[in-house]
C-alpha cells in the first residue's frame, strides 16, 4: 500500500540562525518498504539550510545541507533514493527529484505510525525563509 501523509504544520517562518521543527502524525500502522519526501521551501539563500527527517523511533536522515546555491531553489523538491541526480544538483531549476545526502532506506523496516519530524536549520545570518509544505510518500506493508 502507498499513501501520502501531508503535514498541516506548514507555512512557517524559518528563523534566522535557528531551527524550525515541523511534524506530521501518522496513525496508520505498517512496516515501511520505501519512503520519499516532498517539500517546498522558500528561501533566498537555499545554501543556508540543513534539513533532516526524524522517524518516531529517533532514526534521523540528513536530507541535505548547504545546497541550492544563493537562489530560491528548493520550492518543489522530491527526495527519492532512486532519483538520477544527487541533491547537490539542486541549483538546476529543470530538475525537481533528487537523491538525498543520506539514504531514506534507513527508514525501511521501521514502523510507520507515530510523529515524524522535519528539522530545518538556518545556519547563517541575514536571510530568512518559509517552510511552505512537506509530505511523506510511504510504501508500506500492513
Amino acid at each position: 500500500m502507498t499513501e501520502i501523509y501531508t503535514s498541516s504544520d506548514t507555512n512557517l517562518a524559518i528563523p534566522d540562525e535557528n531551527t524550525l521543527l515541523s511534524t506530521v502524525s501518522i496513525a496508520d500502522s505498517g512496516t515501511i518498504l520505501d519512503l520519499n519526501v516532498q517539500l517546498g521551501i522558500s528561501h533566498d539563500r537555499s545554501n543556508d539550510l540543513d534539513v533532516f527527517l526524524k522517524a518516531p523511533d529517533g532514526t534521523s536522515v540528513k536530507l541535505f545541507a548547504s545546497v541550492g546555491g544563493n537562489g530560491n531553489n528548493l520550492q518543489d523538491l522530491t527526495l527519492d533514493d532512486d532519483a538520477s541526480h544527487p541533491i547537490s544538483a539542486a541549483s538546476n531549476p529543470n530538475i525537481t527529484t533528487f537523491r538525498p545526502e543520506e539514504n531514506l532506506a534507513l527508514f525501511n523496516g521501521l514502523s510507520l505510525s507515530g510523529v515524524w519530524t522535519l528539522e530545518v536549520r538556518d545556519t547563517r545570518k541575514q536571510k530568512i525563509g518559509t517552510l511552505d509544505r512537506w509530505s511523506l510518500e510511504v510504501k508500506y506493508l500492513t
